[in-house]
């Protein structure tokens, strides 16, 4: 928590995540020191606070205490997890199949509830949970059928992103990329004598 100390009737504060605020009296009789006068809630603004007059008849000193709730927050990490190889000529070429594995972690404070994946290459993406709890991860999936386009570049890179919805506030991860090399099938060269 963060707190500051005003001699008016208000407090103000700025925050980055939602914060929870006790307003309490710094000093006085009536109400009793430490007593909350004012409760509120929100990432930035003012908060205004009862009159503080005490039985000592002039105005008291409060304690705003400012307490951050923590957010939610997704990390990925994309790897290449295998190449199939759909006709069997031992090649990476068009038609072959790519799985990538998308390994998902819930890095905040909060439960991440709706957990999809990003990507425009991707199909079939499957995720074991659509919900991860605090401290959790899973392991997501999807497919990518190679492009000739794609061969004749020699590699392919595809990024991600992991996104959810919690608390009715959208959270995305930082994009995650994996690089397959693919060696195009030599050409045919014709001899003639």
């Amino acid at each position: 928590p963060t707190s500051t100390t005003a001699t008016s009737t208000a407090c103000s504060a700025n925050h980055d995540r939602a914060a929870a605020v006790r307003i309490s009296k710094y000093d006085g009789v009536t109400p009793a020191r430490g007593a909350t006068v004012a409760t509120a809630a929100g990432t930035a603004g003012s908060v205004s606070v009862p009159a503080s007059t005490g039985s000592n008849g002039r105005q008291q000193n409060i304690t705003c205490t400012f307490t951050n709730t923590p957010g939610a927050a997704l990390t990925l990490t994309k790897s290449v997890a295998g190449v199939s190889d759909t006709n069997n000529n031992g090649l990476r070429d068009a038609g072959d199949v790519v799985t990538y594995s998308l390994l998902v972690h819930n890095s905040g404070g909060a439960p991440v509830p709706g957990l999809g994946i990003n990507d425009v290459l991707l199909t079939g993406e499957t995720c074991p949970s659509a919900a991860l709890a605090q401290g959790v991860s899973t392991t997501c999936t999807g497919t990518h059928v190679l492009t000739q386009a794609e061969v004749d570049a020699g590699t392919l890179t595809n990024t991600t992103t992991a996104a959810a919805t919690a608390a009715g506030t959208p959270v995305t991860s930082s994009p995650s990329s994996a690089v397959l090399t693919v060696t195009p099938s030599p050409g045919l060269e014709l001899s003639k004598s």
